[in-house]
């Protein structure tokens, strides 16, 4: 990320449901295109057969974050 860039993206995501993952990477992939910080506002899965995605979402923004990526939740 760029630290001259004081902007935020801030998304509710498309998704929650079935591509709750593709809508985090989307989230992510704007940001970082910008070079500014990205907010998920209600990061959750929706439908008992999205739960399990939640670990997977948490480890996508944990590795972003690693990497030095400033993302707020």
């Amino acid at each position: 990320m760029d630290s001259n860039r004081s902007g935020m993206y801030t998304s509710h995501m498309r998704s929650e449901g079935d591509r709750l993952i593709e809508s985090i990477e989307e989230t992510m992939r704007i940001a970082r295109e910008a070079g500014i910080r990205a907010h998920i506002s209600h990061l959750k899965t929706s439908g008992k057969r999205n739960w399990n995605k939640i670990d997977h979402a948490l480890s996508i923004i944990e590795g972003a974050r690693a990497e030095g990526f400033e993302h707020n939740l």
